[in-house]
Formats: C-alpha cells, sequence, structure tokens
C-alpha cells in the first residue's frame, strides 16, 4: 500500500488531484502513538498535493471508532488529536469529528460536506424559513433522497437535541428501507399523531422535503409544499451548477 501511495504521489498528483472540492480523511481513534504519526504523515503528504491545484478544498478530518474508546476518555482523545490536525495543517482550516458506525455521527459529517458545498444554501434556507413562519409550521427539513442527508432546514423552535436532524434522517432511512422491501410508494405519505402532522413528500432534483405541523390545514400545507416546487426547482439547479468556494 505504501509503494501505491507513494507512486501516486509522485507521478499522478496532477492528475488525480485537480479541481477537488473536499478532502475526507479518516483516522481510527484506537490507533496508537506510532499509528497515529504515520497517518499523520500520509495525511500531510495528500494534503500538500491537493491544495497545490485545488487551493479551495473542503477538508474533514474524521476520528472514526470511537465507540471502541472507553466513554471518559473519547473527549480528551478527540481533542488532542484535533489540536494535533488543526496545528499541522495551518493554514489550511479543517473540520474534525469524532464519528461511529453505531450512532448518527456520520450523518451529521456527510451532511455537514452537503451543506458546505452547495453555492446558496442561505437562500434555501430563506426560503424555508419563509415557507415555515407562513404556514406557521414547527420544522421543514430537505434531505437528498438516495441518502436522506439533510440539505437544508428551517426549525422555529429549536429542540433540545442538536443532534436531531441526524436522528430524524436514520429513521426516515429505515422507514423508506421498510416501504421498498413492502413495495410501498413513499412518493407522498403523511403521519398523523395526536398533536403533530408529518409530511413527507417526494420534492425536486432528487430529494425530499418533510415538513411537520401542529396546524388542522393539512390540505392547505400540502398544496403550498407543491407551489414551493416551482422557487425551488431554480435554486437548487444553481446549487448544483455553482460549486461553493472558499478563500
Amino acid at each position: 500500500q505504501d509503494t501505491f501511495f507513494n507512486d501516486y504521489l509522485s507521478h499522478k498528483r496532477k492528475h488525480l488531484f485537480q479541481n477537488i472540492d473536499v478532502f475526507v480523511y479518516l483516522f481510527e481513534a484506537k490507533n496508537g502513538d506510532e499509528e497515529f504519526a504515520k497517518d499523520l504523515k500520509q495525511f500531510q503528504s495528500l494534503l500538500s498535493a491537493i491544495c497545490e491545484d485545488s487551493p479551495f478544498v473542503n477538508v474533514f478530518c474524521l476520528i472514526h471508532k470511537m465507540d471502541l474508546v472507553k466513554p471518559d476518555q473519547r473527549e480528551k482523545l478527540f481533542k488532542d488529536r484535533e489540536n494535533e490536525l488543526i496545528n499541522i495543517s495551518k493554514p489550511v482550516k479543517i473540520s474534525c469529528y469524532m464519528t461511529s458506525i453505531w450512532d448518527e455521527s456520520l450523518y451529521g459529517v456527510w451532511s455537514s460536506i452537503v451543506y458546505r458545498l452547495m453555492s446558496n444554501v442561505q437562500k434555501l434556507e430563506n426560503t424555508l424559513k419563509l415557507f415555515a413562519e407562513e404556514m406557521e409550521c414547527d420544522e421543514v427539513i430537505l434531505f437528498e433522497r438516495a441518502t436522506l442527508l439533510v440539505v437544508a432546514k428551517y426549525v422555529r423552535v429549536p429542540p433540545n437535541d442538536e443532534k436531531r436532524p441526524q436522528r430524524v434522517s436514520k429513521t426516515i432511512k429505515n422507514f423508506k428501507a421498510k416501504l421498498d422491501r413492502n413495495k410501498i410508494s413513499h412518493d407522498l405519505f403523511e403521519i398523523k399523531l395526536s398533536r403533530l402532522t408529518i409530511f413527507i413528500h417526494k420534492f425536486i432534483f432528487d430529494t425530499f422535503l418533510m415538513v411537520v405541523t401542529r396546524d388542522t390545514l393539512t390540505e392547505l400545507i400540502s398544496f403550498n409544499i407543491k407551489s414551493l416546487k416551482t422557487h425551488f426547482s431554480k435554486l437548487l439547479q444553481d446549487s448544483c451548477q455553482q460549486p461553493k468556494t472558499s478563500g
């Protein structure tokens, strides 16, 4: 693997590392100091090569398999690793995350990546805000259809759970998988609870829109979701055609 890695860095870097928008590097949390030092060296080499031809790359470092670290040691280990990564990456700004396959953390990371790449995400969220305020909805979230990652969101009353969007993503993805297994359409469905109604509509450009409301005028909200498609069509098309860069 080292030979393969060095060959690509030495002879194919110009071909590989042009016009890169995102660089994601995964570090295993359980690796000891010696293995981590080796990972750091490889990370530095890749980052240097990428920045030569892609100076505005977004860099994400995942400290993965945190579930294998004792709970009382996780925060310290993560902070130590994060500080080292920030220092060796200067002047490039990086984002570090604790991740595990056993919770919603990976959803949060990939949603952050999608969010970072959207060129006009603020316009998307402003539009969701106007819709939510007009319809008096509690929450409006736009998901990518295949992965159920959060693209944009607006919440009128912030929940106590800061990981709520990731938990919602995971729940809907599991629900969608059950519908697929039973060959049930999920282009549009409503879930009515005692005090809430949840709409999940197939939207545009491979997205889903979820609306949570306490309003009983569900037909009006459903109608306005359809009306929202026209405006969002232009916004999402612009986002896909104009990748975000950072200076």
